[in-house]
């Protein structure tokens, strides 16, 4: 991290620009639906970001009910079980540098796609 400081400055920390789905939310979403959700579900994906460049869907409202966004579920070989592995991992790798991403779409598990 002091390497990092001292190279790129204060601010320089490597992001995807995505808000993740609570923890307890993904939880209760793998109990409504009887299977397990691992990884780290999209709520937003901001304009402009990383994310929306790699067309990750965020969750959205449709006829009152929930669509679950991607999941992210790999980061570099990494396993991300929870929120917190997805943001060590990002943390992990230099600004600038390319990520590759494990992404369940949609939650959906026939629909596992490696990105970069």
């Amino acid at each position: 991290m002091v390497r990092q400081i001292v190279e790129f400055g204060n601010n320089a920390r490597p992001s995807l620009g995505v808000n993740l789905l609570d923890d307890r939310a993904r939880e209760q979403y793998a109990r409504s639906l009887g299977r397990p959700l691992r990884g780290a579900i999209l709520a937003e994906v901001v304009a402009g970001s990383p994310a929306e460049a790699l067309s990750l869907a965020p969750c959205r409202r449709r006829y009152g009910s929930v669509v679950l966004g991607d999941m992210i579920v790999e980061v570099d070989g990494k396993p991300i079980g929870r929120n917190e592995d997805l943001i060590c991992a990002i943390e992990e790798a230099e600004p600038g540098s390319a990520v590759s991403l494990k992404v369940v779409r949609n939650c959906d598990p026939e629909r596992l796609e490696e990105l970069r």
